[in-house]
């Protein structure tokens, strides 16, 4: 199943990332879910009640012709290791 995360799973949402991201982090990771973390921009999907998937976003503006547009980029997707090679983000 699908959903956005739970304001009680920044820790393990957080844990994630770091496990995905260890090789290139060089911080990022810290500094993202300390000062750029939003509730309600990240979802999960979930496998027999564990997190296996997560994919965040961050709200970003954009000028385009003198136009202001509003959007969401894709920020991180990571899988669990122990999940990776099945599916999951093709889901």
């Amino acid at each position: 199943m699908i959903r956005f995360a739970y304001p009680e799973e920044k820790k393990e949402l957080k844990k994630i990332w770091q496990e995905a991201f260890m090789l290139d982090d060089g911080g990022y990771t810290d500094y993202f879910f300390k000062d750029c973390y939003e509730a309600g921009k990240h979802y999960v999907l979930n496998e027999n009640e564990t997190i296996v998937s997560i994919a965040s976003t961050f709200s970003h503006a954009y000028m385009i012709n003198d136009r202001m547009l509003k959007t969401s980029m894709i920020v991180g997707v990571a899988t669990k290791e122990e999940y990776q090679g099945q599916g999951y983000m093709t889901k």
